[in-house]
């Protein structure tokens, strides 16, 4: 305990610390299983050192069958090299490796970098996917289902399917030109900016009476046709409650892509331009609307955005911790930095390495994103186990 104590006890500090750094993160899967992993590892460590120990002073060194090795002291040859007793091949190997490293550090150092250095620019370029369709093997029911259903619906290329809120302090229903204004000009609007298949709303519910240009029909037809006429129509687009007005758009995207998650956002700028435009903020005497996008995409944007903040943010607590716990152990601040930035090294070339085999063996153009956060936690936490050891 005296000789190994403090090593363990940093050892287990920081792979306790990197996951219980999950706790910064907004995702609950995050941070609600870092922390208990974190926990068990403080048990764990706790019982290393006071279980383990007292159960070898019962049972005695039989225990860890230390008796059936010889464990003689080393001896001391001649020419100043350590002989040990009944040395196996595995022994010489690490005596070796050993020589190696302390007796030419600087071209060891060298070459590891040239090793590591391509994965690692490799492993800063890696994209993030969050396309499940593509993770899962093909013969999967929702895969099938997915593939069928932009096959037989939207033809070769995929349509991104979302769904706009705009909900105002007001009654829509009691503002019905305005909004007859708001959701033309949205048309118009998302057909300049996007390769638009459908915008279903209340002027529009079937998707079908607009021009190509997001202009709407003035033949009488098409305003009979307008849900506002129709109840069923109004109670789909407006609710009950009246001050919630939905609109179901169509894009010409490829889903749960990076594109079509940044078609959410942008989906929502334009819609908050337009509404803004549209004057009817004065005209009610500013009143508010909050704009909403929801469907799947949305779901995807979202969880981009909150891994993005959430490996930011726990990126940068894991090593200013870990890096502490290294000063404390070793008491050389820059010899810390050292085994840190080796193990950055280490994290980017493992990714950078990885997406290299995927992208060999299924033709992936990136890793699931959930890979580089659960990585570097691990690598971050157990690179420094090795590295005090």
């Amino acid at each position: 305990l005296s000789r190994s104590g403090p090593a363990i006890v940093a050892a287990a500090a920081t792979v306790a610390v990197g996951l219980a750094t999950l706790v910064l993160a907004r995702n609950r899967d995050l941070y609600t299983s870092g922390p208990t992993i974190a926990f068990a590892i403080g048990v764990a460590a706790l019982a290393v050192l006071t279980l383990t120990p007292s159960l070898m002073r019962v049972v005695g060194l039989r225990l860890i069958s230390l008796r059936r090795r010889n464990v003689a002291s080393p001896l001391v040859g001649d020419e100043g090299h350590r002989l040990e007793t009944g040395a196996t091949p595995t022994d010489a190997l690490w005596r070796a490796a050993a020589h190696l490293a302390t007796r030419f550090p600087v071209g060891v150092t060298l070459v590891m970098v040239a090793v590591l250095l391509p994965t690692s620019m490799v492993g800063t370029r890696v994209q993030s996917l969050y396309d499940t369709v593509d993770e899962y093997p093909a013969d999967s029911s929702f895969v099938r289902g997915a593939r069928l259903y932009n096959k037989h619906f939207f033809g070769s290329q995929g349509v991104t399917e979302l769904t706009l809120i705009l909900t105002a302090d007001v009654r829509w229903d009691r503002h019905h030109a305005a909004l007859r204004g708001i959701l033309d000009r949205l048309a118009v609007a998302f057909a300049e900016r996007f390769t638009m298949v459908y915008q279903r709303d209340l002027q529009d519910p079937l998707g079908t009476i607009r021009s190509g240009g997001g202009m709407f029909s003035t033949t009488l037809g098409a305003r009979v046709a307008s849900g506002f006429a129709n109840p069923l129509v109004r109670d789909a687009y407006i609710g009950r409650s009246g001050a919630a007005a939905r609109i179901d758009l169509g894009v010409r995207v490829e889903p749960r892509t990076v594109v079509a998650m940044e078609t959410v956002e942008q989906v929502r700028l334009i819609a908050a331009q337009t509404v803004e435009q549209s004057g009817f903020l004065k005209a009610t005497g500013g009143s508010s609307v909050a704009i909403d996008v929801a469907g799947e995409s949305a779901s995807y944007a979202d969880m981009r955005a909150l891994r993005i903040r959430d490996f930011r943010v726990i990126a940068v607590a894991a090593s200013v911790l870990i890096y502490l716990i290294l000063v404390w152990l070793i008491r050389a601040p820059v010899q810390s930095a050292i085994l840190l930035a080796a193990t950055l090294l280490t994290y980017f070339a493992t990714y950078g390495g990885t997406f290299l085999i995927v992208r060999q063996l299924y033709g992936l153009g990136g890793l699931s994103w959930q890979v580089d956060f659960l990585l570097f936690i691990i690598i971050m936490s157990l690179g420094q186990d090795y590295n005090i050891f």
